[in-house]
């Protein structure tokens, strides 16, 4: 039956005894989207029920079932367009009569549905309605007393092919002879549950019948689950319904009358009883461990102040080992930074570290000297980081042997400094492995003309040209008189610039070398002897 504009009420009609049995009863909203569902007609095996909806759909619905749920979201569009009316032809298919006045035709409608359109022209003879013609109803005799919940009316029908020259209902029994109860239709209200045996009585050709039928008033059921639920992360939430004899189905798909639930989300429950149920839903979040979203922060050549911020949804108190009580704090100098995190569920420690990395304004001397084979140590001013000189010394230590160009380079935490540096080498002897002449030749012939300090493994070296070398040179003669005094080295004449005759003269020498921190000194005397 199609009624309330987009209701169906299906019940349980037993062809062989007339029996109509439970179903269910103004409740199987068939998509309320619609605004009508203006015609219906069962297919020849009763298993599905075709309804023409808004006379512009066709819809074909599971009747075996009797849960209206199920009902309900066994619906499928069969086709699309424009029709009048519905009718089941002798021969099982399904006829619609289409808004221009054509005959259309959905074979196998128990099975794979497929429509065939303008099979004949009705010539306007039909254009509205098909005749008045026996289709799904039975002309058996049947009553329908429906099942209802407590607070709905029951509904007491009776079909007849004839007219019955006299009627009446007894329920449980009891026989009513009143105007009420001698109609072949009325409603009744039941404020208790009960299960009524209903006997319908009808006189017709000089004899009584009678159909009988049983009919149920479901007691309401409730439920009412506890208030939404947040939890802690990681703990398992038990809901539970009432004790109840009815019918228990959880969204879950469990049947008991409690469940665990570990994961955020809306819950709900079903409790039913026949064809009435009661139903609620609860809330359960779950509460999440705080967390701060902190990255150590390096900041190169310069001081400035920065943020740090631990906000984040899951934290409800914030406590900085600053003492500040905020979700953020600026801080301007380098350290190990800690906040304290905490909600109903969970309390953390984050730790944030910063760091200013600030270079010095010259990691070396821009300049070194280096004495003759000697080593220069050299440290860099900063010593912190990855440290690299260009000579391939690694670390903040380096050793140089020899003059040239160099840099160091320095890498820490990604701040990058440089420095350029020359190395010069100074040559350096030691005095007390010079020794002096005792012969030289004064003519002019490039060879041993001079006289000076030399070093018997180096004796090319001009000494004379060490920057760090003091010599004071003083030669006499065999009368002791002066002939030269002062320098390093003398070349046979006197002080007056005349040439020395070939002879043997005396010197004495005072010689000093200084080079960083190596020095030494010697004192020399003897006789040279001029040959020309």
């Amino acid at each position: 039956t199609i009624h309330k504009g987009h209701y169906a009420t299906l019940f349980n009609f037993d062809n062989n005894t007339g029996e109509v049995t439970s179903g269910f009863s103004n409740s199987g909203d068939v998509i309320s989207s619609f605004v009508t569902n203006d015609y219906c007609d069962f297919t020849d095996s009763g298993d599905y029920l075709y309804i023409l909806k808004d006379n512009i759909e066709i819809w074909r619905h599971d009747a075996t079932t009797f849960n209206f749920n199920t009902f309900v979201i066994s619906g499928e569009l069969i086709a699309s367009g424009d029709w009048n009316h519905i009718k089941r032809g002798p021969d099982g298919n399904m006829y619609f009569i289409n808004s221009n006045g054509f005959l259309d035709k959905i074979t196998d409608p128990d099975g794979s549905p497929i429509l065939s359109e303008n099979i004949l022209d009705l010539n306007g003879s039909a254009s509205i309605f098909f005749p008045n013609t026996m289709n799904s109803c039975s002309i058996t005799p049947y009553i329908l007393v429906s099942d209802v919940c407590i607070g709905d009316s029951t509904t007491f029908l009776s079909s007849l092919p004839i007219e019955p020259d006299s009627l009446f209902w007894t329920i449980d029994g009891v026989g009513i002879n009143d105007t009420v109860y001698s109609i072949s239709y009325f409603t009744e209200y039941y404020n208790e549950p009960n299960e009524l045996n209903v006997t319908f009585n009808y006189y017709y050709d000089s004899s009584w019948y009678e159909i009988d039928q049983t009919s149920y008033i479901f007691a309401q059921p409730s439920v009412t689950l506890p208030e939404d639920i947040l939890a802690c992360d990681g703990d398992i939430v038990e809901v539970s319904v009432s004790e109840t004899p009815y019918t228990i189905l959880w969204s879950t798909q469990e049947t008991t009358p409690s469940i665990d639930i570990e994961y955020p989300g809306t819950y709900s429950v079903v409790v039913e009883n026949g064809l009435c149920f009661a139903s609620d839903e609860i809330v359960i979040d779950f509460l999440h461990e705080p967390y701060a979203d902190l990255d150590d922060l390096v900041i190169c050549d310069e001081i400035i102040e920065v943020t740090l911020d631990a906000t984040n949804v899951n934290t409800d108190e914030y406590l900085w080992s600053t003492e500040e009580e905020t979700s953020s704090i600026s801080v301007s100098t380098s350290g190990l930074y800690s906040v304290t995190l905490s909600n109903d569920c969970f309390t953390i420690i984050e730790d944030v570290t910063v760091t200013y990395v600030l270079f010095p304004e010259s990691l070396v001397e821009s300049h070194y000297t280096l004495c003759e084979s000697d080593t220069l140590h050299l440290t860099s001013n900063y010593v912190f980081g990855d440290i690299a000189w260009n000579n391939g010394d690694i670390g903040p230590n380096a050793s140089f042997y020899e003059e040239g160009s160099y840099f160091v380079t320095i890498d820490h935490l990604g701040c990058f400094s440089q420095d350029l540096f020359e190395v010069e080498t100074i040559p350096y002897v030691d005095v007390n492995t010079l020794i002096a002449p005792n012969i030289i030749t004064t003519n002019n012939d490039g060879t041993n003309d001079v006289f000076r300090l030399f070093d018997n493994t180096r004796p090319e070296v001009d000494f004379c040209n060490y920057v760090t070398l003091s010599v004071d040179l003083t030669v006499y003669n065999r009368w002791g008189n002066i002939l030269h005094e002062g320098g390093c080295l003398w070349d046979g004449s006197s002080s007056s610039g005349n040439t020395m005759n070939e002879a043997t003269y005396y010197y004495l020498i005072s010689a000093r070398s200084e080079c960083g921190e190596h020095s030494s000194t010697n004192e020399l005397e003897g006789t040279i002897q001029i040959l020309r």
